[in-house]
């Protein structure tokens, strides 16, 4: 009987059932340290525009909403991976829970093909949540604008980083679908399934 149409041995399934629930693990993780990040950036520029921003009245106050501005778009490039891994996670374990119920080592890409997910999906958490950070990016970066009028460079470059993460985000996910779509989604992006599975 060939490999692949070998049944896993008790091992195997012990095996394959702790990596299901170190992608549980790995998926909670991920949404929580997704959330308190958010969590981070709303509490901090609340705290400038309700405190530090009366409080100084000065360009030392603008440069630190310069910051906020930076750490900002720095999010959303945490969010876009976090989106990403978020998938990897989600579709790590509907494959482990396949293999479990079958008793098949091997994976056809139509399989992975056919999993209900997708990156680039208009009702995700991360989207909302990526979309809400640079709405108030946005925000931080017009109150910029209208306190900086003469430091253009100083914009520009809060711009740059906006832009570039913002459509980042959107190209990745576009990838990631397309890798899944078309079944090339392989275990160099399902880490967790690297040695146990074959995927053709």
């Amino acid at each position: 009987m060939e490999k692949n149409d070998t049944a896993y041995t008790d091992y195997n399934l012990d095996f394959l059932k702790e990596q299901y629930i170190q992608c549980n693990e790995h998926l909670r993780e991920s949404d929580r340290k997704r959330d308190l990040l958010f969590g981070v950036y709303i509490t901090i520029t609340a705290a400038y525009f309700t405190f530090i921003k009366d409080v100084t009245g000065s360009i030392d106050s603008i440069y630190i909403i310069v910051g906020i501005s930076l750490f900002g778009s720095c999010l959303g490039v945490l969010f876009t991976l976090y989106r990403g891994w978020h998938g990897i996670y989600i579709i790590t374990g509907i494959i482990i829970q396949n293999i479990m119920s079958n008793n098949k080592i091997l994976i056809t890409e139509n399989f992975i093909k056919n999993i209900d997910f997708k990156f680039n999906l208009i009702s995700s958490v991360e989207l909302f949540l990526f979309l809400m950070i640079n709405a108030i990016t946005i925000v931080n970066t017009w109150y910029c604008a209208a306190h900086l009028k003469n430091n253009y460079t100083l914009i520009s470059v809060v711009i740059f980083f906006w832009l570039l993460q913002f459509i980042t985000h959107f190209i990745v996910m576009y990838y990631l679908d397309k890798l899944k779509n078309t079944g090339r989604l392989k275990t160099k992006f399902l880490w967790l399934l690297q040695g146990t599975i074959e995927i053709k």
